[in-house]
């Protein structure tokens, strides 16, 4: 359990449990948000104010989903993997936009997620460096609230219950090789591209010859600071995602002229 004080974007003065994920799958649509490095989205179980929260860092910006503690009506710990969250009805949760350098906070209708409407049911999977511990610190926690707490294994019995297996064949493995989602500007045109981390700097331009329909010679991304980078050759590329691993970036923007 973590204990903060002063204005930080977990809240003033406040007891919280953070789990860093790696994906979400929202249910009944089974829409998808995956991430491939850690500290990119957090679930966090709030003491003080009786809420979880669900919050997506990029940069020195942060997105939260806060759901009242009410609102949760299950909760399981799926095969020591997966946390499954099941919600009411149409249930009440607010949004709020973090500005982490200046320190602010205001609430906004605009869901991070674009998935919220009509969900049900969330399974979060963890980080693989998340500790067993931490789950099981979550889930005393939210036994402690009083959300019902839907075991998947009998521990007098030792028999596992069965769980829905649809959901778990239909969660991919753990073998994906991380990507980098891109977004890609020129002139008037926008496009994604999604570019696995160890291919080169001509891969790239061939996918974005692809997208765009003509060549380009080089790209240009923004740093930390703001400042547009050119990248040239795969010298440049491997300078670009050090840059990206340092900033914990698996999504960012580039410009093409």
């Amino acid at each position: 359990m973590n204990r903060q004080n002063g204005h930080n974007h977990y809240g003033g003065q406040q007891l919280w449990i953070k789990i860093d994920l790696r994906e979400i799958y929202f249910f009944p649509s089974r829409d998808i948000i995956r991430r491939y490095q850690c500290r990119q989205i957090e679930l966090l179980l709030k003491y003080t104010i009786k809420s979880i929260a669900i919050d997506f860092i990029e940069g020195q910006e942060l997105n939260e989903v806060r759901i009242p503690i009410e609102q949760v009506v299950g909760f399981k710990v799926i095969q020591d993997k997966y946390i499954e969250i099941e919600f009411r009805k149409d249930f009440h949760r607010t949004y709020f936009v973090h500005d982490l350098n200046q320190n602010t906070v205001f609430l906004t209708r605009k869901d991070p997620t674009g998935y919220m409407e009509g969900v049900t049911k969330i399974i979060f999977t963890p980080c693989e460096k998340v500790h067993p511990m931490t789950i099981f610190m979550f889930e005393v926690g939210i036994k402690w609230m009083g959300v019902p707490i839907d075991k998947d294994k009998n521990y007098e019995t030792g028999e596992t219950k069965q769980v829905d297996k649809d959901l778990i064949t239909n969660i991919p493995p753990l073998n994906y090789k991380p990507e980098y989602n891109i977004t890609c500007y020129s002139l008037n045109l926008k496009r994604a591209i999604c570019l696995q981390m160890e291919e080169s700097f001509l891969d790239l331009l061939k996918l974005i010859h692809k997208k765009l329909g003509f060549e380009i010679a080089s790209i240009k991304y923004k740093d930390v600071d703001g400042n547009l980078i050119t990248v040239e050759d795969e010298e440049d590329w491997d300078a670009a995602k050090l840059n990206f691993k340092w900033q914990d970036f698996s999504n960012f923007e580039i410009y093409v002229d």
